[in-house]
């Protein structure tokens, strides 16, 4: 049986050389003159392109054509593709490239996109002329590099929303229920860095409730980065004269505000405590937490008497979610901090008065029990 084993070169030029162990076989070689260049073919050229800060979740989708290098045995596959962008008064040295990739499109978010031509130095709400390529290439065999040629488009940007304070990866939540003071106002989370700040706030009763409240990147009014409606359900804007936001009624809530596609969302919460001594004590039963009409807003309680344990063992309880078993908190003895697979946390001071706490002010939740008499 003939084997072949194929070397891959350039030798003034590509050529393919195939080896066998009875004969030599003819060498192909690479045509440099058939290559087919890839070509831009979305958007067209020429054409205008507005971004607007309402539809940054919204895709933004470049095509190109594929290319071909042939040899005298077919062609050779898979080509890697860069996508470069820059502005049509300047050099291709400066042009950022979008994506490098073996597929035939890129596929972007207008936000993402708009702070990609903010950073290139448009000009917000400023018609300003841009210049694209793509480009092709097989491995690293610099023969094999077919450029394409450029296309013109008119981009219009807007104004990138203010970014929360670099090193301070959280948001506050002043609304009518603590006096529209950022600076007294819980705080909500952005644990992952990606734009997404989570975290629950209690809205507490009244007979004036009040469920509006906005976003701020920071801890006042002044500097900007304030995040109200955009006039849809969901959409935040952060233009200073956006409407509130609003949730439907008093309690806890889940907050979500993403500053990347500019959407909030909010999950209804209660939070009550159950265990053995508290109420009937067989752990079906709990009693629901809320925050003091003065705050702090992300730090709930309640005070109630513990009764002697029904099961003759040492008192122990749990934080629970929405009255079921789902989500419950617990503790490693020693620890203050909240675990969703953390075990009873022990009650060592038997029965008496007692208030629980539930801390959510931070990432990490945590707790407080407070014996007030026995």
């Amino acid at each position: 049986m003939k084997k072949i084993i194929i070397l891959f070169t350039v030798i003034l030029g590509l050529t393919f050389t195939f080896v066998s162990c009875e004969k030599k076989a003819t060498e192909p070689t690479y045509n440099a003159t058939a290559t087919v260049i890839p070509a831009i073919t979305s958007p067209a050229g020429d054409s205008e392109m507005t971004l607007l800060l309402a539809d940054s979740a919204n895709p933004v989708v470049f095509d190109w054509s594929k290319a071909e290098y042939k040899i005298s045995e077919g062609v050779l596959s898979n080509p890697v593709y860069s996508l470069f962008i820059v502005q049509a008064d300047s050099s291709w040295d400066n042009a950022k490239e979008l994506i490098n990739t073996t597929d035939l499109n890129y596929e972007i978010i207008v936000y993402e996109l708009n702070n990609t031509l903010y950073a290139l130095g448009l000009t917000p709400e400023v018609p300003t002329t841009l210049k694209m390529r793509v480009s092709s290439i097989i491995g690293t065999v610099s023969v094999t590099s077919a450029m394409s040629d450029e296309i013109s488009l008119t981009a219009t940007i807007f104004e990138p929303p203010t970014p929360p304070v670099p090193g301070s990866p959280s948001m506050w939540v002043p609304g009518a229920y603590q006096g529209w003071s950022p600076a007294t106002a819980p705080q909500i989370w952005d644990i992952d860095e990606d734009g997404v700040f989570e975290g629950y706030v209690y809205f507490p009763d009244g007979a004036s409730f009040d469920g509006n409240f906005k976003f701020t990147a920071n801890p006042d009014w002044v500097d900007g980065g304030n995040y109200g409606t955009d006039g849809t359900e969901f959409g935040l804007d952060t233009d200073s004269g956006a409407g509130n936001l609003e949730i439907p009624g008093p309690g806890g809530y889940w907050l979500t505000c993403d500053v990347i596609t500019l959407q909030w969302s909010y999950v209804e919460q209660s939070y009550g405590v159950i265990g053995s001594g508290i109420l009937n004590g067989d752990w079906t039963e709990d009693v629901d937490m809320v925050a003091p009409d003065a705050g702090p807003y992300n730090v709930i309680e309640t005070t109630i008497d513990v009764s002697a344990s029904q099961d003759a063992g040492t008192l122990r309880f749990k934080y629970r979610l929405n009255n079921a078993w789902d989500i419950a908190y617990g503790a490693d003895e020693g620890s203050n901090v909240l675990s969703s697979s953390g075990p009873d946390i022990q009650m060592p001071d038997g029965p008496g008065n007692y208030t629980f706490k539930m801390d959510m002010s931070k990432p990490e939740f945590t707790y407080e029990l407070i014996l007030n008499s026995k």
